[in-house]
């Protein structure tokens, strides 16, 4: 089985989001809790990404695309299995790292 791990997200959306149409044609269910995590982990990695833009970006041309993958992310994870996406997305709203300094959505 060859899956790389760098397009996992890539390939949900190819499925339109659908994680158990994903997992089920690409016959990964035993790698699903794997996958499950790297997709929530993306989401998290996502919103940081959102916070700190290139100097030059909008508003709608850097937060919004990501948050929209994001929200989409959040829902295929949440049909998965809500109380753990909703556990995990929340319990990693940190202070902001003060090497980062303040984005546009903390300042």
């Amino acid at each position: 089985m060859n899956v790389r791990p760098v397009w996992i997200v890539g390939e949900l959306l190819e499925f339109g989001g659908d994680f158990n149409k994903y997992v089920t044609a690409r016959k990964l269910q035993k790698e699903e809790g794997i996958l499950f995590r790297h997709c929530l982990r993306m989401i998290l990695l996502l919103d940081e990404m959102a916070n700190v833009p290139p100097l030059e970006s909008t508003v709608e041309t850097w937060e919004d695309p990501l948050d929209d993958l994001a929200d989409l992310l959040t829902e295929s994870c949440r049909k998965i299995d809500p109380q753990s996406t909703d556990e995990i997305l929340s319990d990693n709203k940190e202070p902001v790292d003060d090497l980062v300094g303040l984005g546009r959505r903390n300042a």
